[in-house]
């Protein structure tokens, strides 16, 4: 039986413009979650997030590590959390898909599975994505890279688009928060035809400068009428955008909270 498990997993970008809930990809940013069997709970935090999150058994993580040991027949027994983050919370930048990754991981390693399989990723995108209801931000933390997902008679299916070699992206973090809830209290609840036209088109043509590595039109591609116009008062960030492009970048978007 496994007495100890290690988890890295990184942050994430989702949404990527029009691809809401849809689109995301991994960044160079990376949680460690360190679960080891010991005779008592403990659960220690360092990093982003230490002296706020939860060091009860109501942390994220830890509930996840119970629920998969619980779904195949197994108690949770005394365990010892660690949780060494460097992804900063409730940033844009998916710590909350982080930890659901890492519990769930850590909750199948427990139990006997090696996460490490193509079966059993796949079995771990299915219960993370089950939990979070999208799998913009999961996928790529399981996966890594750029990956498309979505969901299909139930079941999740995720693919993985080619970023070319040398492209960097450079993060703007801010020192508001903003939870998902928050966030996506402000959409509508139906859009016009028109502007699923408009996102269909610039999410089609966003892939395609990645997989061909054409990216003249990429910053026209990041452009979206599903979700950043209704957020634009709650994240005042389109003058710093604007000055990356006009900089050189080649696009630029807004990554924030679902």
């Amino acid at each position: 039986p496994v007495a100890r498990v290690v988890v890295n997993v990184p942050a994430t970008t989702a949404n990527l413009g029009p691809g809401f809930d849809s689109f995301g990809f991994a960044l160079d940013v990376w949680n460690r979650v360190i679960v080891q069997k010991s005779d008592r709970f403990e659960m220690v935090v360092e990093g982003e997030g230490e002296g706020r999150i939860s060091l009860t058994e109501d942390n994220l993580v830890v509930q996840c590590v119970r629920k998969v040991l619980h779904s195949l027949g197994k108690e949770m027994p005394p365990l010892r959390f660690e949780c060494q983050n460097a992804v900063p919370p409730t940033r844009g930048m998916g710590s909350s898909s982080a930890a659901l990754v890492a519990g769930l991981a850590a909750g199948l390693a427990l139990g006997g599975k090696d996460v490490t399989t193509p079966a059993n990723k796949k079995l771990l995108l299915q219960l993370a994505a089950n939990e979070e209801g999208h799998a913009d931000n999961v996928a790529p933390a399981i996966y890594g890279g750029f990956q498309i997902a979505f969901n299909a008679e139930g079941h999740w299916i995720t693919q993985r688009v080619h970023i070319p070699d040398g492209l960097q992206c450079v993060l703007f973090i801010p020192d508001d928060e903003m939870p998902t809830t928050e966030a996506r209290a402000v959409l509508p609840a139906k859009i016009d035809r028109k502007d699923a036209i408009f996102n269909i088109a610039r999410a089609s043509m966003l892939i395609n400068c990645f997989a061909t590595s054409q990216f003249d039109p990429l910053r026209m591609a990041m452009e979206d009428r599903l979700h950043q116009q209704y957020r634009k008062h709650m994240f005042p960030f389109e003058p710093i955008i604007k000055d990356a492009l006009e900089a050189g970048a080649p696009g630029g978007l807004p990554s924030r909270a679902g």
